[in-house]
């Protein structure tokens, strides 16, 4: 976001605060006026640097009303992921739909450890 108040309006990367609005709509007047005293003058390539000036002038205003008139929730469904290629093995649990503390009695392993003599 471009917060510097001199930012030039074609900057793609100004992005204008919905309470500047009329701000950019004086930018937008002050264009056209600009324009007029310039093919008044007979200035031509000031004509066609203010025209660009005054096009991305509008498009920046469409896009604030574009942007403020959407609403502000709205939600996105990413979808569940999908992993592909990887097959996982059911263990027993699943394989025989057995409920897991009648799996782990059925399955109790004795582990017993040395004595550790302190020396």
């Amino acid at each position: 976001m471009v917060w510097f108040r001199e930012a030039c309006i074609r900057c793609p990367m100004l992005r204008v605060d919905p309470q500047q609005r009329p701000r950019l709509i004086a930018i937008i007047r002050n264009l056209g006026d600009r324009i007029t005293e310039a093919r008044m003058n007979g200035w031509l390539g000031e004509v066609e640097g203010l025209q660009v000036s005054l096009d991305a002038a509008r498009a920046k205003l469409t896009s604030l009303d574009r942007a403020t008139s959407a609403p502000t929730t709205s939600v996105t469904s990413l979808g569940i992921p999908v992993i592909r290629g990887s097959r996982r093995e059911p263990c027993a649990v699943e394989r025989f739909q057995v409920h897991p503390s009648r799996y782990l009695r059925s399955h109790a392993i004795a582990v017993t450890f040395p004595d550790a003599t302190v020396s």
